[in-house]
């Protein structure tokens, strides 16, 4: 059932991209699809989400650089370094994560 729903936000999210003259809606709708995948694994207490949220985050950093050097919003800036911040955050996760063994 969850993939389906994923589907569908996935595209209510790139239409209203599209509606709003968002300069990469599916680029969007993609980083939220993911996202929201790997909060949804977090919260059925799947353990290695990592390579999901890096995977997002790089998306992130694609459009948000995309976004500086074309010029597209003045707070390209900050979120290209929050989404680098976020990042290399998910990479010492991944790195320094280890599974409970009992």
């Amino acid at each position: 059932m969850f993939p389906e729903t994923t589907d569908f936000s996935r595209c209510v999210v790139h239409h209203v991209g599209i509606l709003l003259n968002d300069t990469n809606p599916v680029w969007d709708a993609l980083t939220l699809a993911i996202g929201g995948t790997a909060s949804w694994l977090c919260y059925r207490k799947y353990s290695t989400t990592y390579t999901l949220w890096l995977i997002s985050d790089f998306v992130n950093i694609t459009l948000w650089f995309t976004a500086l050097k074309d010029g597209y919003s003045q707070a390209a800036l900050p979120m290209l370094a929050m989404s680098i911040f976020y990042t290399a955050t998910a990479i010492i996760g991944k790195i320094n994560w280890r599974p409970n063994t009992k």
